[in-house]
C-alpha cells in the first residue's frame, strides 16, 4: 500500500520509558522494539517526528554477532537507524533509541481549582491520533496493523500522578524527589492507541464495574480530572457501567481490557480519543455539576457512548489500513445512536440519526466529495478522512446494512466479526464476510 514502511521489518514488542516533569519544557525517554526482520537489511526504517535522538543501537539475535551503533537519519516524519556492513541476516533484532522530546503546549496546561485564586500545576497528558502522532514523540511502527504488547515505565515527580492504558503494577522510589510508575502489559495495540499521563491529577475512584455474563470479573472503573475539579466527574463515571453492560449484552463480548479510567483532559486538541482502558475528552465534556445545561449533559453522554463503543471496534479490533477508519468511526457513531435510543430514548438519538445522514447528503453531493472508503497516499488523506462523510455518512450505511439483513442477523455478524478478529486487525471485506 502507497505511504507504508517496508513489510519486511514487522514489530513484535515494545518496551517504553520516560522520565517527566511537567513543570519542565522538554522530557526524555528510551524506546526498545523487538523486531522479526524477513530480509536481510543494514537498517530499519521507522516512524518518527520531532524527535531529538541522542544514541540508537541494534542487537541482533545471539547467533548473529554483537550489538551495533547505528547511525540516526531523519527524513520528514520518518526515521532510520543504518548499522554498519554487512548488516543483518532474517532473524529477530531489538531496536533500542535514546530520545528527547518537547512537551507540547496543546497537552500542558495550568487549570483553575475550585477555590478562586487556586491553580494546580501544569498537567501532561500525552496520547496520539491520526498520520502526525500528535503527541506521542517515539521511534516506532506506527501503522495500525502493526498490533504489539507494550511494556511502559514512567518516572515522575514524587508527589505527581503517573496513569496510563493499563493498571500500574508497582510504584519504586528513583533517586531524590522521584518515583517510577511500572505498567501492566497492554494488549496487542497499534501505536496511536498508547497513552498516558503526568502531573498532579485528581483520582476519583468508584465502585468497580460490577462483573456480567460476557466478564466474569469486576473491572476498576476511574475519573481523572486537574487537580480541584475531580468531583465533577462523577456524573460520567455514573453512567458508564450501563454503557459498558450494553455494549457487551451486543457483541457478546466482555469489556476487553484491565480497567477503564475516562480522563478529562485541559486542552485537549481532539473532542474525545478512545485509548483503551484510559480514555480521553475535553475536559468540558465530562466536568459536570447540578448547574450544567441539558445541552452539555447529552453530548457528555453521547460521546461517552461513542468512545467506548470503540473498545470494541478500533481498540480490540483495529483497521488494518486507514482506508478503512470508517470501520471504526462510523461504526462507534452507529453504536453510540443504537445505545442512547436504548439507554436514553429522550434524547432522540433517532433523529440524529436522520439529521446526520441529511448533512452527510448535502456534502455528498458536491463534486469534491469523496468516499467512504477513500485510498489513503500520504498523511493528507488521514487528517481529511475525520469528516461527515466518514462519520455520519458511514453510520447512516450501517443502518442501512442492519435494515436490508434484519437485526439480528447483523447482529450475530458484528459478533462473529468481533470474535474472530479480536486482538488483530480487520478490513471492509472482512465485514462484508461476517455479515453475508
Amino acid at each position: 500500500m502507497a505511504g507504508c514502511l517496508p513489510a519486511w521489518a514487522v514489530p513484535e514488542r515494545y518496551s517504553l520509558s520516560f522520565k517527566i516533569d511537567p513543570d519542565q519544557t522538554e522530557f526524555s525517554g528510551r524506546t526498545s522494539i523487538r523486531v522479526q526482520l524477513k530480509q536481510a537489511s543494514d537498517h530499519l526504517w521507522l516512524h518518527g517526528k520531532e524527535l531529538k535522538v541522542s544514541k540508537v543501537t541494534i542487537t541482533p539475535a545471539k547467533s548473529q554477532g554483537q550489538r551495533q551503533a547505528a547511525d540516526r537519519t531523519l527524513r520528514g516524519s520518518r526515521c532510520a537507524g543504518r548499522c554498519g556492513a554487512p548488516g543483518f541476516r532474517p532473524h529477530a533484532a531489538a531496536a533500542d533509541a535514546h530520545h528527547g522530546h518537547r512537551l507540547q503546549r496543546a497537552a500542558q496546561s495550568a487549570t483553575a481549582g475550585p477555590v478562586p485564586g487556586e491553580v494546580s500545576g501544569p498537567v501532561l497528558c500525552d496520547d496520539a491520533d491520526g498520520a502526525d502522532q500528535r503527541t506521542l514523540r517515539v521511534p516506532r511502527f506506527d501503522e495500525p496493523a502493526f498490533k504489539t504488547p507494550f511494556d511502559l515505565s514512567l518516572t515522575v515527580p514524587t508527589d505527581d500522578q503517573a496513569l496510563a492504558n493499563t493498571i500500574a503494577t508497582s510504584t519504586k522510589p528513583a533517586g531524590k524527589g522521584w518515583k517510577t510508575v511500572t505498567f501492566a502489559p497492554t494488549v496487542p495495540l497499534p501505536t496511536y492507541l498508547v497513552a498516558y499521563a503526568a502531573g498532579p491529577w485528581d483520582v476519583v475512584d468508584v465502585p468497580a464495574m460490577p462483573a456480567t455474563p460476557q466478564r466474569p470479573n469486576a473491572t476498576p472503573l476511574r475519573g481523572i480530572a486537574a487537580k480541584g475539579q475531580g468531583p465533577r466527574i462523577t456524573p460520567a463515571l455514573n453512567q458508564t457501567p450501563a454503557i459498558i453492560a450494553a455494549l457487551e449484552d451486543y457483541y457478546a463480548f466482555g469489556y476487553p481490557f484491565d480497567k477503564l479510567d475516562l480522563v478529562a483532559a485541559p486542552d485537549f486538541s481532539a473532542g474525545a480519543m478512545e485509548n483503551p482502558g484510559f480514555v480521553t475528552f475535553r475536559d468540558w465534556l465530562l466536568l459536570l455539576d447540578k448547574e450544567s445545561p441539558a445541552e452539555n449533559v447529552q453530548r457528555s453522554f453521547n460521546t461517552n457512548v461513542h468512545e467506548l463503543a470503540h473498545q470494541w471496534t478500533g481498540d480490540a479490533v483495529t483497521m488494518e489500513w486507514w482506508d478503512d477508519l470508517w470501520l471504526n468511526e462510523a461504526f462507534a457513531t452507529w453504536m453510540q445512536q443504537k445505545i442512547t435510543m436504548q439507554l436514553h430514548p429522550e434524547y432522540r438519538a433517532n433523529l440524529d440519526r436522520i439529521t446526520g445522514a441529511q448533512h452527510a447528503m448535502d456534502n455528498d453531493s458536491l463534486v469534491s466529495a469523496r468516499k467512504i472508503r477513500q485510498p489513503i497516499t500520504g498523511n493528507g488523506d488521514i487528517e481529511t478522512a475525520f469528516d461527515g462523510i466518514t462519520y455520519q455518512k458511514g453510520a447512516a450505511v450501517l443502518a442501512m446494512f442492519e435494515a436490508f439483513v434484519g437485526e439480528d442477523v447483523f447482529r450475530e455478524g458484528m459478533r462473529a466479526y468481533i470474535a474472530k478478529h479480536k486482538f488483530g486487525s480487520a478490513t471492509a471485506d472482512d465485514l462484508v464476510d461476517a455479515i453475508a
